[in-house]
């Protein structure tokens, strides 16, 4: 509940007014409730006293509705800055740290965690309005007796115990199918990813469905079983508590005291009547505590929970607070003792890369190749910004790259990655000739036959890997920007467009002034490179053409201090 509160807390004059008005209501609802039992007592009815009760049910209906209605709007937008929020915190945190989160991780904060959130926002009316009833109603039976309404709180000391050291033990398993949750949508992305090889293998799909049936997804069922009945077996002891006063009102009280009968059927309504309020604030508990649990899995992935407006509108701006991000001029990328580090889970041991000294001239078509798992798509990381060096630093036009001017340095580069992603938005040209230049483009990818382009949008692409790396080609021609950077990009291409994209795209774009770094294992089309650079284990060796004598190394573009290490 704590967490919910500073959710609201920016927002704490909205809320004390329909709390507020909510209040008026439980009062008129303990009110109403009163003048049934008032009018229980008496023989006769007056005009006067229906004219009464209709009004106080009309102010009744019109608080609740206005309360439930500011507290629904007020849940809404919360929920809404909630999801805006932690959608613009991914796309600001570091790549290298999403990456270590994982999708799935990311996937069950965005579907489980903010759902959560938004539905406990949702249960505040509640508390509120049943809240104020329920004040109500005990003032009321106080002020027909307050010896009674003692016994009465006696009975609720009792629930409020009996129910808090269940609820402890649900709490537990609330957490643990949270947990749990985590390992199955983890276990469902790896099935989807790994479609293919499970089909493949009999036996491999029988092992991994069941430990997928009996690991994650058993413990989900199991934990959140447990935890949904103890809830439950709270709200039912709850209600039987309410019935059990009401039978010692009715059959114990009378031997001690004096009641009149005002006094009994009174305490006996207004108790039934409380069974319904007080059920509503016991279920909206397993709300409040699911979304303290929520808060600490977001936590734990470095999110935080923020609905202010403010914050949401970083998101429209770049990290250096530039929101034009204009394009700088390149006329030379550098990096100097460069250097980058991840953990190799299945070696059980931390790779190096680096340390790297690597000097590209505007203008130059590179090409890197090495075997797997050599550091080539780390190092393009690391060119392109996405990733900052851990010792060393990236320079352009001899400036050093920091986190201040990283998004804008990031903006000099269209890449296409070995795992990436088309968007079906193409991005907006200076000219405005969007749906002509990529139908120009389509035409030369050999895609116009299958794609087609309307407002900016294309029409699909549920194509084959090669295709859609096509399209991804066009986008970065839409880009238009000073470098650009190819991961295995010809991978998945026939043989005829290997030659396109290695004897015509590639020298194209190097003609039009544009640097290009292509990653590729393509040794028959090495020829293309103004400079062929090698990654062996980490380490960056410069390569030269067999076929080609060796030029003197002043020849190259990149100065002496800047070539990459050699090695023996």
């Amino acid at each position: 509940m704590k967490s919910l509160l500073l959710l609201l807390r920016e927002r704490r004059g909205y809320v004390v007014a329909a709390a507020l008005v909510g209040v008026l209501g439980g009062a008129a609802n303990a009110r109403l409730i009163s003048l049934v039992n008032d009018e229980l007592a008496v023989a006769s009815r007056t005009a006067g006293a229906l004219v009464f009760f209709l009004s106080v049910v009309a102010f009744s209906f019109l608080t609740g509705l206005l309360s439930e209605a500011m507290l629904v709007f007020l849940s809404e937008r919360l929920s809404h800055h909630l999801r805006v929020n932690l959608c613009g915190q991914i796309l600001r945190k570091p790549l290298a740290e999403v990456e270590r989160l994982g999708s799935s991780r990311l996937t069950a904060a965005f579907t489980q965690d903010i759902p959560t959130i938004g539905l406990a926002l949702l249960r505040i009316p509640t508390v509120f309005i049943n809240g104020a009833i329920t004040l109500g109603c005990l003032s009321y039976l106080g002020f027909l007796s307050p010896i009674v309404l003692g016994g009465f709180a006696v009975f609720l000391v009792v629930g409020l115990i009996s129910y808090v050291v269940p609820e402890q033990r649900a709490m537990r398993y609330l957490t643990a199918s949270r947990q749990a949750w985590d390992l199955l949508l983890g276990g469902f992305d790896a099935m989807n990813r790994g479609a293919k090889e499970l089909k493949l293998n009999y036996r491999r799909r029988q092992a991994f469905f069941s430990e997928l049936r009996d690991g994650p997804a058993e413990r989900v069922r199991q934990t959140a079983a447990v935890q949904r009945v103890i809830y439950a077996l709270l709200s039912y002891w709850a209600h039987a508590l309410f019935f059990l006063f009401v039978a010692a009102l009715l059959f114990a009280a009378p031997a001690y005291t004096a009641l009149s009968l005002k006094t009994l059927t009174g305490f006996a309504i207004v108790t039934l009547y409380l069974v319904g309020p007080i059920d509503q604030l016991t279920s909206a508990l397993p709300r409040f505590r699911a979304a303290d649990v929520a808060f600490t899995k977001l936590r734990q992935l470095g999110l935080q929970l923020d609905a202010s407006a403010a914050e949401v509108s970083l998101l429209e701006v770049g990290t250096d607070g530039d929101a034009s991000l204009d394009i700088p001029e390149v006329r030379e990328l550098s990096l100097h003792a460069v250097t980058h580090s991840y953990y190799r889970e299945k070696e059980e041991r931390d790779f190096l890369l680096g340390p790297i000294d690597l000097t590209i001239p505007a203008g130059e078509l590179v090409l890197v190749t090495g075997g797997n798992g050599s550091g080539k798509t780390t190092l393009a990381k690391l060119l392109v910004g996405l990733y900052a060096p851990a010792s060393g630093e990236c320079r352009l036009n001899g400036e050093p790259i920091t986190d201040a001017n990283r998004e804008r340095y990031r903006q000099c580069f269209s890449a296409v990655f070995s795992d990436f992603h088309v968007f079906d938005q193409l991005p907006a040209i200076a000219d405005g000739a969007l749906d002509e230049r990529a139908l120009g483009y389509l035409q030369k990818l050999h895609l116009d036959h299958k794609v087609t382009v309307k407002d900016g949008r294309l029409s699909t692409t549920a194509l084959s890997t090669g295709q859609r790396k096509r399209l991804a080609l066009l986008v970065a021609y839409l880009e238009d920007r000073p470098i650009y950077l190819f991961d295995e990009w010809a991978a998945d291409q026939d043989p005829e467009f290997k030659e396109v994209f290695y004897h015509h795209l590639l020298p194209e774009l190097r003609d039009r002034g544009k640097t290009v770094l292509a990653i590729t294992h393509d040794d028959r089309y090495f020829d293309i490179a103004d400079r062929l650079l090698k990654l062996r284990d980490g380490q960056l060796e410069l390569v030269r053409h067999p076929q080609a004598a060796p030029p003197p190394l002043a020849e190259h573009r990149a100065a002496p201090s800047q070539q990459p290490q050699q090695r023996d």
